[in-house]
């Protein structure tokens, strides 16, 4: 039987680590705080020696096209993303849209191509580690929310749980 009093005060601890999947859902908003969340803004790819800067507003997620859109900076030029989730194995790709240089051009042909590459690797790529417990992505999938019927990101992610947080102690 598990005590919880204990759980929470952090005295049960894992004489191995547990393995397995566990998923996020996020809204618009909620993805936007997920991309600027401090783990993950900390991980942004690097693109021509500048690191990608998400932003957390301007998220928009389409499930009939089958993309989430957001927005980031890149050498202080703000740049419009779409992330798409293939049909068969859920791994995501980016496609930069739309890059603000301050005349209305999108850049060349070969940074788009190096920011497209590099922020689907890094989507691929992505895990954050909450205080012992190690998430890293797996697929991506939009879907409805129920009851609202919003549009949601669902985010499949692989965890090892290397030990119990402590949420009186841990900072996640």
């Amino acid at each position: 039987r598990l005590d919880y009093g204990e759980l929470l005060g952090g005295r049960v601890r894992l004489t191995e680590t547990a393995r397995g999947w566990a998923e996020a859902v996020f809204d618009a908003s909620d993805f936007g705080n997920f991309l600027t969340y401090p783990q993950v803004q900390a991980a942004a790819p690097r693109v021509a020696g500048t690191s990608f800067i998400f932003k957390r507003d301007g998220v928009v997620i389409d499930r009939a096209a089958g993309r989430v859109f957001f927005k980031g900076l890149l050498s202080g030029r703000q740049i419009t993303v779409s992330l798409e989730a293939s049909n068969d194995d859920f791994a995501p790709t980016a496609r930069l849209l739309r890059a603000d240089d301050g005349s209305g051009g999108g850049g060349d042909s070969a940074e788009a191509a190096e920011v497209e590459e590099a922020l689907t690797r890094f989507f691929r790529g992505l895990a954050v580690d909450l205080a012992g417990v190690k998430l890293r992505f797996a697929a991506l999938r939009l879907d409805a929310a129920a009851p609202s019927g919003g549009e949601v990101v669902r985010i499949r992610l692989t965890a090892e749980i290397r030990r119990i947080p402590n949420p009186l102690t841990d900072r996640i």
